[in-house]
């Protein structure tokens, strides 16, 4: 197994794994165990990929409501446990062996249920099999204050087996998020929007599909989306008639987003021996891949999931799990067939889409205040249309979640020649330390203040004398104004020969050192405490950036800035005192101001770390 994938051999070997649902939350793969011990999370966002494992509980389905929370329908192991759907707190699964929030039980029992966040709403779809009689009886229920009741305007659907394929299915159940932020239900293959009294019929899919779980589905654009019926490709958009696409596929039974606007296509039966196609849908061609190009195992005749990060793929079935070799030197294949290429929106290459105003880009979406808000369909709609205002070889990557301490928030990443960056929303934001801010714990300020007497004096209490020090220490209080802008997610390390030359070389490349302003805002993921994490000495140290930054926690790097003799970050070797406890941690805060040095002192850049910073260009804005 490659190196890269090296945290899945913690996996038993003996257990295949499998996903009922298709879908990425928090850049996290639900991924389900068969024996029904446990449920694993895969996070995409790192490598090497490393499942999480919730004991106990078998988990059928799951989904993230507005506030935060995520709610699922699970099923414990231990006997003792109660079935039923599941609301967890904010942090789950990435704390996966919490206890739920609250526990209800299913609407009829047990059952096969699904769950959805549906408009703010909490969806159960509810499958009751009959033992005596080969039908199933499908049901929608809506979660409305504390109970259960059948969701108005979805009716029962019941199906019968007519052939020894057990065809009692209901067609394609399941939700798809436009890029506009409504939400589909699709519900015996059409599609419902909930109007806030009831669903409404609203999109005519006839779509049929042999996976009773969920509908396979994948939002494009702002009020489009692409699904599959029985094998074959669907496009809808509002207001239109569905259109077949991909003609000649026949068994697709798996849509992934991939890098540079395309879709992974992942095809069952192909008498090229095609598995999987790479189809660019606004330009009409596709990349076929074959068995021998993704490294195809034994068990991948059916495989489940295809997931791109920038240019590689990562096919992920039963036992087996490997990723291809870049795709970008792939040929792509024009078909002479009709039905290759999906129309873009009206107007969304020169002024972006419906989300960003019918300009470039609407400057609101930019803040921060705003930024903070959006979903992540709408979030990637708006970076996409950034993507498409910057020069080349700049690129959009993906919208990830992120949180830390008091903060979460979508990020947008870009590459530059490999290189990544986080957007930065703009706004009116205020910096420095706030003496308003809770305290450490008493012991955590008594142990600091006995060595603190030491090098600062004095005989105030420990609460009086920590904040004077932090104010000492720490920038001034401040309200600025920024413009949004892409900074450098990784610090650039080289060691360079002299600093006046590494500046020019940023300059000619298009790039600029954060001012002081920029780097704290940054550096403080958007937090107002004392540290990214918060208001104490960390626990454990996160490794999250609510940002998408990565910090180093060296209290000895800085980090250099555009003013120069100016750093941030660490105190360079600077700093004569402070070793353990709360001191320790005092050069790592976002506000701490390093001593003054010689602005000629090159050999500092022994100990400085940088991050380079693309202004985001004003014509991008119409």
């Amino acid at each position: 197994m490659p190196d890269a994938l090296t945290g899945l051999k913690s996996w038993p070997a003996d257990r295949r794994y499998w996903s009922p649902l298709g879908q990425l939350v928090r850049g996290r793969f639900h991924m389900l165990g068969d024996t029904r011990r446990a449920t694993a999370f895969v996070d995409t966002t790192k490598l090497p990929l490393a499942p999480v494992v919730h004991e106990n509980v078998y988990v059928l389905a799951f989904d993230e409501l507005p506030d935060g929370r995520f709610v699922a329908c699970a099923m414990p192991t231990d006997p003792q446990g109660q079935y039923g759907v599941h609301f967890y707190a904010a942090g789950w699964p990435q704390n996966p062996t919490a206890e739920p929030l609250r526990a209800v039980p299913c609407p009829s029992g047990i059952s096969m249920v699904n769950v959805w966040s549906l408009a703010g709403r909490v969806v159960a779809h509810e499958r009751l099999i009959d033992g005596k009689h080969p039908a199933a009886t499908h049901r929608a229920y809506l979660f409305d204050g504390d109970q259960w009741r059948e969701a108005p305007g979805l009716q029962p659907v019941t199906k019968f087996n007519n052939s020894e394929h057990f065809r009692h299915q209901v067609h394609g159940n399941g939700k798809v998020t436009l890029g506009d932020g409504t939400d589909v239900f699709v519900w015996d293959g059409d599609g419902y929007e909930w109007t806030g009294t009831q669903f409404e019929k609203r999109w005519e899919l006839a779509a049929g599909s042999a996976n009773l779980e969920g509908l396979v589905t994948l939002p494009w654009g702002t009020e489009s989306f692409f699904y599959l019926s029985n094998g074959k490709v669907m496009f809808a958009r509002r207001g239109e008639k569905p259109v077949r696409v991909l003609p000649d596929v026949n068994s697709a039974h798996f849509l992934s987003r991939g890098p540079n606007e395309s879709v992974f296509v992942c095809i069952h039966r192909d008498p090229k021996s095609h598995v999987v196609r790479q189809w660019f849908p606004e330009e009409g061609t596709y990349v076929p891949l074959k068995r021998a190009q993704i490294k195809y195992g034994r068990s991948a005749l059916s495989p489940d999931m295809y997931w791109s990060a920038a240019t590689k793929l990562v096919h992920v079935s039963a036992l087996y799990t490997f990723p291809d070799s870049s795709l970008t030197d792939l040929k792509r294949v024009r078909p002479k067939e009709k039905g290759y290429r999906v129309e873009p929106e009206p107007d969304s290459r020169a002024a972006g889409t419906a989300a960003t105003g019918g300009e470039l880009v609407e400057r609101e979406f930019l803040t921060r205040e705003v930024w903070d808000q959006l979903d992540p369909h709408t979030a990637e709609t708006v970076a996409r249309a950034v993507g498409r205002c910057l020069p080349e070889p700049w690129a959009f990557a993906r919208v990830a979640w992120r949180a830390c301490g008091d903060q979460k928030r979508n990020v947008a990443f870009f590459t530059w020649n490999e290189h990544e960056f986080a957007l930065i929303p703009g706004g009116t934001v205020t910096l420095g330390y706030d003496p308003a801010r809770p305290l450490p714990s008493a012991k955590a300020l008594r142990d600091w203040a006995k060595e603190a007497r030491a090098f600062i004096g004095g005989n105030q209490p420990p609460e009086v004398m920590w904040r004077q020090y932090l104010e000492a220490q720490l920038g001034a209080l401040r309200a600025v104004e920024l413009k949004p802008y892409l900074i450098e997610v990784n610090p650039y390390s080289k060691r360079v020969k002299t600093e006046r030359a590494e500046r020019a070389k940023i300059a000619r490349e298009g790039f600029a050192l954060p001012t002081t302003d920029q780097w704290e805002f940054a550096a403080s993921g958007g937090s107002r405490a004392v540290w990214h994490w918060g208001d104490e000495p960390p626990k454990a140290w996160s490794d999250v950036h609510a940002f998408g930054l990565n910090v180093p926690h060296d209290p000895v790097l800085q980090e250099a800035l555009a003013e120069r003799g100016t750093f941030r970050g660490g105190h360079g070797g600077q700093r004569g005192h402070g070793t353990m406890g709360l001191d320790w941690y005092v050069p790592l805060s976002p506000w701490y101001v390093s001593p003054a040095v010689s602005a000629k002192q090159d050999d500092l850049w022994n100990v400085t770390l940088y991050r380079r910073v693309f202004a985001l260009p004003e014509q991008m804005f119409g």
